[in-house]
């Protein structure tokens, strides 16, 4: 279910919200925020204090917030949730998620100048997402609700894109994309291209380690504080993994083109004089931000497929393959 399919009733929703908190009291001002693909969101007060309620059917997203915000520090605002509860009052299989609300600007509203200020404070998030203490999870690419990811190797972990697993989230996507021949074609392109970049990554010797990462930093995904040039949140994290930092870094490169204000930002640029001034080396750095690059460009084609989203197909082809 994607929110072209989940409706919530508002006041239904309202009279339930006490009882997921298991705090009396009354709810105040309980207004829609938007959406993302999987879950619905609105905002309220309660107590004193400004919150967030999501529903949707994806439970496991909601449980991977909740394990995230144990990494939560002052370069790395991750909201608290605190409470997951089933809310079948609202429809079948559905949960609700309840956090702490955090004030700011999507940064992806931000102007050219907007953008620059913020580089200083989005560098230091990849920092803290680099040097997050993974020593209670395990494995590669994206994790389970405990932390744990299912690849041996980094390698593993971005191949496994080429799987539609049964279990999946948008099982069937593979068949879709064999009936649309231009997409297709380009999914053995862009595998073809991915196997290079992993054995460049391995001809230079590089293993890559396992870092936090976001892996979905845009798509309403981040706040910021536009006045302090400061990054104020961090949430939806239904997308983690663990595995090369730079692949958020990556994340920003490759949708650059649909975020035109932003066209003269040189974010690997950025990325590498930090690197350098910082002391920190960067093995392979180019085969790497590729390799993620076009994991990133797989993942969406099969993304689209799952979802029958074909209307910009040119436009997202012509990106993927000038990676």
């Amino acid at each position: 279910m994607t929110n072209a399919n989940l409706t919530v009733d508002p006041d239904r929703l309202n009279g339930l919200i006490a009882r997921i908190l298991d705090a009396p009291g009354p709810v105040h001002d309980l207004a829609p925020l938007g959406s993302g693909a999987w879950s619905r969101a609105f905002g309220f007060s309660t107590g004193g204090r400004a919150l967030v309620v999501r529903v949707g059917k994806h439970v496991d997203d909601f449980e991977r917030d909740r394990l995230a915000a144990a990494f939560a520090g002052d370069a790395l605002p991750i909201p608290q949730v605190l409470a997951i509860a089933p809310v079948p009052e609202l429809g079948d299989g559905l949960f609700a998620c309840i956090s702490a609300r955090a004030e700011g600007e999507f940064i992806d509203s931000l102007d050219a100048a907007g953008m620059r200020a913020l580089l200083p404070s989005l560098l230091a998030t990849w920092d803290a997402l680099r040097a997050a203490d993974l020593s209670r999870t395990a494995g590669y690419g994206g994790w389970d609700i405990h932390g744990y990811a299912p690849h041996p190797s980094w390698r593993e972990a971005l191949r496994a894109v080429a799987v539609d697993h049964p279990e999946g989230r948008g099982h069937g996507w593979l068949r879709t994309l064999e009936t649309v021949p231009a997409a297709f074609a380009a999914w053995h392109t862009l595998l073809a291209r991915l196997d290079a970049a992993l054995d460049a990554i391995d001809a230079a010797g590089v293993e890559v380690g396992r870092h936090l990462i976001h892996s979905d930093m845009l798509n309403f995904n981040v706040l910021c504080d536009p006045e302090r040039h400061h990054i104020s949140s961090l949430f939806d994290w239904g997308c983690a993994m663990t595995g090369d930092p730079l692949y958020d870094l990556a994340w920003f490169a490759y949708w650059q083109p649909w975020y035109p204000a932003w066209a003269e930002i040189d974010f690997v640029s950025a990325m590498r004089d930090h690197l350098a001034a910082s002391g920190i080396p960067k093995p392979a750095l180019d085969e790497r931000l590729r390799a993620c690059m076009l994991h990133i460009a797989l993942g969406d084609l099969a993304y689209n497929a799952s979802i029958g989203r074909w209307h910009d197909l040119d436009e997202k082809l012509a990106r993927a393959l000038s990676v």
